[in-house]
């Protein structure tokens, strides 16, 4: 069994956000839910995920380091969606004319959406390496020659 929150403790290591620490407990692991449940079916190649139960917040599973890491990653990927990308937070900031001089929206948006694509390729590179990890895992399992 793997807890939700051993998921979402990675995820907020990776994660920074100045306004989670204004939140309670129970509303940082609402926000963390549904990023959660945006991430499992983004997973779609990991069979252990289909068995969970979202009132007690596990997974029936033992989900190995590798498969938390993806999930914390396609959390994070939605974050950087839905707080900078989809709805950008950074358009809505009201600042004077002295602060355009030193910071500018479009650059950070440009880094968001740069940090965006890198994690993005990172986590497709994490997933295909277990994609072929767990084929030739389940293939040894079952007694089969393992065909290069």
């Amino acid at each position: 069994m793997t807890n939700y929150s051993k998921i979402y403790a990675l995820a907020l290591r990776k994660l920074k956000d100045y306004d989670l620490p204004q939140m309670t407990q129970e509303d940082v692991e609402d926000y963390l839910f549904d990023l959660l449940t945006i991430a499992i079916p983004r997973f779609h190649i990991c069979d252990k995920l289909s068995e969970r139960n979202d009132n007690e917040g596990y997974f029936e599973a033992d989900l190995t380091d590798k498969e938390m890491d993806i999930l914390s990653n396609y959390m994070l990927l939605q974050y950087i969606d839905s707080e900078y990308l989809i709805t950008p937070t950074l358009l809505s900031v009201g600042f004077s004319s002295s602060d355009v001089n030193a910071f500018s929206n479009a650059n950070h948006l440009d880094k968001m959406t740069a940090l965006h694509d890198t994690l993005r390729r990172d986590t497709e590179t994490l997933v295909s390496r277990y994609s072929y990890e767990s084929k030739d895992r389940a293939v040894d399992l079952l007694g089969r020659e393992i065909k290069k």
